[in-house]
């Protein structure tokens, strides 16, 4: 199967996902660390489950010790997510998010060797640039002024692209299932980490105290989601270049936009999207070059 499927699997996984954060943390979990530290917990226990049934492949130290790196970063980079967030509006912060590719663009030709053709460049650029208008709350050359949230920002993308880029590098040589087991473990040590942020708005405990069965069962199922976005990201990674995998990302805002559309109409009380002329027309816009991008690179 293409690895453009799992690219683009992932992307629905995670929006998805996205969705029920975003409800989570407004209505059900008072500190978004504490939800990203349950979150690493569990994919800790999907790793040490993954490694049971592989019976605990052993491969080279230095490998191992790299996608447990890979994956305890994915984890750290809410570090300077949640402090951008907190010194600036969303509407700036949200949208750098979409310089992930380029991160990954270079460190995969300065470290991997990869490198996309012309056509491939073009729809990489036109699948960013989408991506970045569709992010935004309003389109503005603000979002690029070097505030301090930007700073925080680049920090934290940075951090996730070097995460991919140490995936990739292992899982080329030992496989999916295994480097993915050993990537688990590694959330769990992010999560560790995470545990004494300094960014927790409570005690950890307090923040999970208390919550319902039925919110257990929200963040259960939303866990199984972001499991499985991962899963699709890393299996596509293994069978393309990481600089086309990561590109694809550009995609989720659309999906974002799609779902946020459905939702504003048919619950307004959970999330209320701007449906005004201009705002559609923008983001149709985006959409259209996003999709143009993704036909050039599969060209």
């Amino acid at each position: 199967m293409s690895w453009f499927v799992f690219a683009l699997a992932a992307q629905i996984f995670y929006t998805v996902s996205a969705f029920i954060d975003r409800f989570l943390i407004e209505k059900r979990v008072k500190d978004a660390i504490s939800l990203s530290v349950i979150g690493g917990t569990i994919s800790f226990i999907v790793g040490f489950v993954i490694l049971i049934i592989r019976n605990f492949p052993s491969f080279p130290i230095e490998q191992i010790i790299l996608v447990i790196i890979a994956g305890a970063l994915f984890e750290i980079s809410l570090f300077p997510y949640y402090k951008a967030i907190a010194i600036d509006d969303p509407s700036r912060v949200v949208p750098l998010y979409q310089t992930i590719p380029i991160f990954v663009l270079v460190l995969s030709f300065v470290f991997l060797g990869e490198s996309l053709s012309i056509t491939q460049l073009g729809g990489f650029a036109l699948v960013l640039f989408g991506g970045f208008i569709l992010s935004m709350k309003k389109p503005s050359l603000g979002v690029f002024k070097l505030r301090k949230s930007f700073w925080f920002m680049m920090a934290a993308t940075a951090t996730i692209a070097v995460g991919l880029i140490l995936f990739k590098f292992v899982v080329d040589i030992q496989g999916v299932w295994d480097s993915l087991g050993y990537e688990y473990l590694g959330a769990g040590l992010g999560a560790f980490i995470l545990y004494f942020s300094p960014f927790r708005q409570m005690n950890f405990l307090e923040a999970v105290k208390g919550i319902k069965r039925s919110t257990v069962a929200i963040i259960s199922a939303n866990e199984t989601l972001w499991v499985l976005g991962r899963f699709a990201t890393f299996f596509s990674s293994s069978l393309a270049p990481i600089s086309l995998i990561a590109v694809i990302g550009g995609v989720q805002p659309i999906f974002m936009f799609l779902g946020g559309l459905v939702i504003s109409i048919w619950l307004p009380n959970i999330i209320k999207e701007d449906l005004s002329g201009s705002a559609i027309k923008t983001k149709i816009i985006a959409i259209i070059l996003a999709f143009l991008g993704i036909w050039l690179i599969n060209k």
